[in-house]
């Protein structure tokens, strides 16, 4: 974790994640419900989806407490269920595409 910004892979292509604990709900940039691979375990999610968000993902406070995250400010350190989080370990897969009118 750089700052606040989180190198992942989403369906095999690098991205970067915002962790934000101020915001409520998580967001996702485009049409995607997502399956998040985290250590090894797999952890559906649901994402608000906006096409155009500042962000590609935004890890807000529902993401956060429902996988028990830790946040050391003072480190950039990133914990989940008491797994310390590097960018690689965070793996987000598409499960099912949405396209919105």
């Amino acid at each position: 974790m750089s700052g606040n910004h989180l190198d992942i892979t989403v369906d095999g292509l690098p991205v970067k994640a915002l962790v934000d604990s101020g915001a409520s709900s998580s967001v996702l940039k485009g049409m995607y419900t997502l399956q998040i691979g985290i250590s090894g375990r797999i952890l559906p999610f649901e994402f608000i989806v906006l096409p155009d968000c500042s962000h590609d993902i935004n890890l807000g406070w529902n993401f956060l407490k429902a996988s028990g995250a830790l946040i050391n400010c003072g480190r950039s350190e990133l914990t989940l269920d008491d797994v310390e989080v590097t960018s690689e370990e965070i793996v987000f897969k598409p499960s099912v595409c949405h396209e919105r009118l």
